[in-house]
């Protein structure tokens, strides 16, 4: 039967031990859901009475309420712990707030012996109604408390007439006075202290008097700061606090006791009134009042309420001010911090022009900090402009505005440009930037920069890739050697730093020429090209070269060849893995050869590692076929060299100096295996 079930979770460990602290596996939260879960299991009375067996019940009741199981906490409360009920109804009512149904948590908080918490909350709800009813059927006392926070409403609503009903009713009298002062409705104010403060008449009659004389200034209402204006009525009729102050200021004015005028005009402020005019017209008769009859409070008046246009945003007028009693650097921190550019460099130049500097610097940081280029170019800024350009990575803009300055200011931004476009790895475009723009050289680091570009591009994947079109990184590279080259000439570099930038052009020249070969299926031509590039193993990754030459020698049917280039591939990757950079590799195969005896090991593999288990396979097939040599037939490849070398005497210089235009350019495809006619075929491509 269910009433003698008990859950397993019970017998270990004992249930004295469920509220203890000191449980391993557990503490006060999991003994509340434990027996709250068992009291559940047994329903409501079998619950409690097995919870209070093992005096749980507080806990149980305690987790209900957390878990918003109210039907399970008022009976569990009922049943075994009555004087638990104003607690459960408390936590009842404020979770019937939250949700919005006021009624029910009036019934709950009524219950729960809160009557105060249900008048509280129809007082922030402004549901007068409800909070009366509450007050005058559980707490009378409260009564005053809701006609009063009724009434301090209505003031901010500007019902001064319902306000005072209220606070009459009240028996507040002295607040409704208060808040009539506040208000600047003085006659409202004795009025009502004739008829129920006569005793406190002496003082708000003074107060009164101390307020025309600028002496008194009462805090402004939340309802008159949010009327907007400076003379608005309200209920019973009256005039504003700013109105009430100035009229004050008048007053001592034409008393001729002008220093306290002065005050006076200077005790409106935005929280009397937020018409700025009115605002304005006031204060601004405290400066003409300093400098017609106090002439040493000038500065002080005319700082003073030069900040407070300011805080209204009335820049030109606190300018003005400045202006016309010649603090004309303050006048042009006025106009700059309100962005009148205009008339701070129309000030400077007519009155000032040792503040010129000061102006104009100050218009420059804020056009850079608007990102302003245009108008910087346009104000005779185009250095600051082209940075602006720069910043925004607007490169077209950067490059077309820099044409105009001149050859000096389009290499440096053709520069800047091209060094981000490496940051961003794409080294094609940097290139193409530099090819088009040209090369500055000189610095060391720039020099040094294009070391570190065209070495990357020669490195590029395998040329499958790039196949479709002939390797265009190829072409942006050369277009950029050839401005190098011309650049480093112009700046008489040393000759070995010309001749290396001649000879990574050569290399990329003979790349180019053999990806042209490689795309129009000339097989020979691609192989002698291909050895011929062993030659630059210095300048493009070893591993690289040799298979790229063992690949097209593989093509052209060159299977002795390939079984040669390939294995030395093979001995390099191997190296590159076990990172030796000095790797003693036999050279017996190359003696007699132009293929150099020293490399330099790369630091990373130029292909993957399924790419590498296929050559090694394919080396392994060559070496066990009895047809193919295992060795270079090396009087053919140094004539492969021999005639790479006469193609470079005939076209390198062409290239190099722009004159390829005046020579018949090669009709194309040349024939297979003629090599000149290839070279000159990758030159005319640039």
């Amino acid at each position: 039967p269910q009433t003698s079930f008990i859950p397993p979770i019970l017998l270990t460990p004992p249930i004295s031990t469920l509220s203890s602290p000191r449980v391993k596996h557990g503490g006060l939260a999991a003994s509340k859901q434990v027996a709250y879960a068992w009291a559940v299991s047994l329903g409501g009375e079998a619950g409690a009475k097995l919870l209070t067996k093992f005096g749980l019940i507080e806990q149980a009741i305690d987790y209900a309420t957390e878990s918003g199981a109210w039907d399970h906490a008022f009976s569990l409360s009922r049943a075994s712990l009555k004087s638990k009920l104003p607690e459960v109804h408390l936590k009842y009512a404020m979770f019937l707030e939250d949700e919005g149904r006021f009624k029910e948590a009036e019934d709950a908080f009524v219950s729960a012996d809160k009557p105060k918490e249900a008048i509280d909350m129809y007082v922030h709800q402004q549901d007068w109604v409800g909070a009366m009813r509450v007050a005058e059927m559980c707490d009378p006392s409260s009564v005053a408390d809701v006609l009063v926070a009724q009434a301090r409403s209505a003031i901010e609503r500007q019902d001064f007439t319902r306000a005072e009903a209220l606070f009459v009713r009240a028996k507040k009298p002295e607040l409704a006075v208060k808040a009539f002062k506040d208000a600047g409705r003085w006659q409202d104010a004795i009025r009502l202290t004739k008829e129920f403060l006569p005793h406190k008449l002496q003082e708000v009659n003074a107060d009164y008097l101390r307020f025309q004389r600028g002496e008194y200034v009462p805090e402004p209402t939340a309802g008159a700061a949010a009327t907007g204006g400076h003379g608005g009525k309200g209920g019973g009729g009256g005039t504003s606090v700013a109105e009430q102050i100035v009229a004050g200021a008048r007053m001592l004015e034409e008393g001729r006791d002008f220093s306290k005028a002065i005050d006076a005009y200077l005790r409106v402020t935005t929280q009397h009134s937020t018409d700025h005019d009115y605002l304005e017209a006031a204060w601004e008769n405290a400066v003409k009042i300093a400098m017609n009859h106090v002439e040493e409070r000038t500065a002080e008046v005319v700082a003073n309420v030069a900040t407070r246009l300011v805080e209204i945003r009335r820049f030109a007028q606190a300018a003005e001010l400045y202006e016309g009693t010649d603090s004309y650097r303050q006048a042009l921190e006025v106009y700059m911090s309100g962005g009148l550019w205009e008339q701070a460099r129309a000030l400077y130049k007519s009155q000032a022009p040792q503040f010129a500097e000061l102006v104009e610097g100050r218009y420059v940081a804020h056009l850079q900090g608007n990102q302003d280029g245009d108008e910087l170019v346009m104000s005779g800024k185009a250095s600051e402009g082209l940075d602006v350009y720069a910043q925004r990575s607007d490169w077209t803009k950067a490059l077309e505005v820099a044409q105009s300055q001149g050859p000096a200011m389009v290499l440096k931004y053709a520069t800047l440009h091209g060094s981000v476009l490496m940051n961003q790895a794409d080294f094609v475009g940097a290139a193409r930037v530099f090819g088009t723009y040209g090369t500055d050289v000189t610095k060391p680091a720039l020099v040094g920069l294009y070391r570190r570009l065209y070495a990357q591009l020669l490195a590029e994947q395998p040329e499958s890739h790039a196949q479709a079109e002939a390797r265009a990184e190829l072409k942006e590279l050369r277009s950029m050697l050839v401005k190098a080259i011309a650049a480093l000439r112009a700046a008489g570099e040393a000759p070995s730093t010309v001749e290396e930038f001649e000879r990574v052009m050569w290399v990329s020249t003979l790349m180019a020429a053999k990806a042209l070969a490689t795309q129009k299926g000339l097989k020979f031509s691609a192989l002698k090209l291909a050895i011929a590039l062993l030659k630059y193993v210095t300048d493009i990754p070893a591993d690289k070269a040799y298979y790229d030459a063992g690949m097209a020698c593989k093509a052209a049917g060159k299977l002795s060849i390939t079984f040669v280039l390939l294995n030395r591939y093979l001995d390099i990757s191997e190296a590159i893995e076990e990172g030796d950079s000095h790797a003693g590799l036999s050279n017996d195969d190359f003696e007699e050869t132009d293929i150099p005896f020293e490399l330099l090991i790369p630091e990373k593999n130029y292909l993957s590692d399924p790419e590498r288990e296929k050559v090694r396979d394919f080396v392994l097939e060559l070496s066990m076929n009895a047809g193919v040599e295992q060795s270079l037939p090396k009087h053919e490849i140094q004539a492969f060299f021999r005639e790479v070398d006469a193609a470079r005497d005939s076209q390198l210089a062409d290239a190099v100096n722009a004159d390829r235009g005046r020579r018949q350019q090669p009709s194309f495809p040349p024939s297979d295996g003629d090599i000149d006619a290839m070279v000159r075929a990758a030159i005319a491509q640039i």
